[in-house]
């Protein structure tokens, strides 16, 4: 089941979608987040605030020598800024949780710089859960603009 929908329009309604999508994609052990294309749009990346926060975690790689950063069960609120931060600088990133129930396939997060979003996951109970959350954030879903 997947959960396709588009980037929001205002800075406050990102803050909510990246805590959102770190929730979203839990209970879990560690999350995998991967960064499988940068440079896209370079006057919007702000590179130096994205090392600054690769550093404070001792992690002093470009980005290109590591694209991914695994973050830890309780570290929401640090991938939430790190999905913040990609999503402004038009970066492509999947989202890969460990979750402590299913397969490690059970839920991913895609995102694009082309401005949209897909939450997947293998039970219908969650992205039922999630499109009602998005629908009262009145997110955009792609399938609407199909109809």
């Amino acid at each position: 089941m997947v959960v396709p929908f588009y980037l929001p329009e205002t800075p406050g309604q990102l803050t909510w979608l990246c805590r959102f999508i770190s929730e979203a994609l839990k209970p879990r052990h560690e999350c995998l987040l991967w960064v499988t294309a940068f440079g896209i749009f370079p006057s919007n990346e702000n590179l130096h605030l994205y090392y600054r926060l690769r550093q404070s975690y001792g992690d002093s790689r470009l980005l290109r020598e590591a694209p991914g950063h695994l973050f830890l069960q309780h570290e929401d609120a640090d991938l939430a800024s790190f999905l913040q931060l990609g999503i402004v600088s038009g970066w492509d990133m999947h989202v890969l949780p460990e979750l402590q129930y299913g397969e490690a396939d059970t839920a991913r997060a895609v995102i694009s710089h082309d401005e949209w979003i897909a939450l997947h996951h293998r039970q219908e109970w969650a992205p039922k859960e999630w499109r009602e959350q998005l629908q009262k954030g009145k997110y955009r879903f792609l399938e609407q603009e199909n109809r």
